[in-house]
This record gives structure tokens, C-alpha cells and sequence, in this order.
């Protein structure tokens, strides 16, 4: 499955693992937005993070995550759709949040 994985990479397709990870960073984004430590995105950029997110963790989506290998498929999908609009906003809050982490 690896293997598998590896080579849909290639072709430009996210992995599950990839996915994962752009989650996390939305949900530290989003945290940081609760919190009033990070301000610089609007109301639009975090309803489409909210969304997104509950997409993600909802087991009964457009392919129920049951269904294993292609339950996830769907959600990687939306998850990149959603780094592909708000690529440069992700990436401006990553550079915040390094400088962030470089000050403390």
C-alpha cells in the first residue's frame, strides 16, 4: 500500500499522510484564530477551514470512511481543494507561526 501511495504522489495526487498533515496545520490555524493570536485571515478563509475540517473527521461523507483505501479518498480531495484556494494564506500563516515559535 506504501508503494501504492508513493507512486499516486508522483502523479501529483496527496496521500492520506499528506492530508493528515495539512489537517493539522489547519486546526493549529484555526486555534490560533480562537485564541486572537493569529488575526490575519477572514471570516470566509476560516468558515471554508471549519468546513473542511468537520468534512474530514465526519465518517459519513460523499464515500463513507468505512469503506477502507477509498473512504479517504474523498477527503484528501477536499483537503487539497481547499490548499489549492487558500495556498498563499496557509503559507502566510506557516511563516508567521515560525516566527512565532523563533521569538518564544
Amino acid at each position: 500500500m506504501l508503494k501504492k501511495q508513493n507512486e499516486l504522489s508522483k502523479k501529483g495526487i496527496p496521500s492520506l499522510y499528506e492530508a493528515w498533515t495539512d489537517i493539522r496545520i489547519l486546526l493549529k490555524l484555526a486555534t490560533d484564530w480562537k485564541n486572537k493570536k493569529y488575526t490575519d485571515l477572514s471570516r470566509v478563509a476560516i468558515f471554508m477551514i471549519f468546513i473542511t475540517i468537520v468534512y474530514f473527521f465526519n465518517p459519513f461523507d460523499i464515500i463513507p470512511d468505512f469503506l477502507i483505501g477509498l473512504g479517504f479518498l474523498d477527503d484528501v480531495v477536499v483537503v487539497s481543494f481547499l490548499y489549492f484556494l487558500m495556498g498563499k494564506e496557509i503559507d502566510k500563516y506557516k511563516l508567521w507561526r515560525e516566527s512565532q515559535v523563533q521569538e518564544g
